[in-house]
């Protein structure tokens, strides 16, 4: 299959969360409304976006382990994207996935992370999770 100018008509046009702004000054609603502003159809939306977001929202400092209520914020994220007609194309980074040993609590860890994150990403409407390996030296 090729690309053609039409094929590419689908993509949506995005712009990361996490290259817009400064942190304590520019809130998510405040990027999503910049990026939809900007013309932008699409966006990705960054893992720390979507946790300061979920502090500020729910009123208390939510942990980048506590899946069930970052989940719960995405659906709410979902609702502000949808109503500036912006996609979440992609939710990122998330790091340290690849390279654990067999057996290894971080491994174990990882996995049960990308659980947690696969959950965000249903929550939002998102199908593509950015995932970083680590550098592992192993002789």
């Amino acid at each position: 299959m090729s690309l053609t100018a039409s094929s590419l008509k689908g993509i949506p046009i995005s712009f990361a969360s996490c290259s817009i702004g400064y942190k304590d000054e520019h809130t998510l609603p405040k990027k999503i409304a910049a990026i939809a502003n900007a013309g932008f159809t699409g966006m990705e939306l960054s893992f720390p976006d979507i946790q300061a977001f979920a502090s500020l929202h729910l009123k208390e400092e939510v942990g980048e382990w506590d899946f069930e209520k970052l989940a719960s914020v995405c659906k709410v994220i979902k609702a502000m994207t949808d109503a500036k007609k912006l996609e979440i194309m992609l939710l990122q980074p998330f790091a340290n996935f690849e390279g654990w040993p067999k057996g290894s609590k971080e491994r174990e860890n990882a996995f049960k992370a990308a659980k947690g994150w696969i959950s965000m990403m249903d929550a939002s409407g998102c199908n593509t999770l950015q995932v970083s390996a680590i550098a592992t030296n192993k002789g």
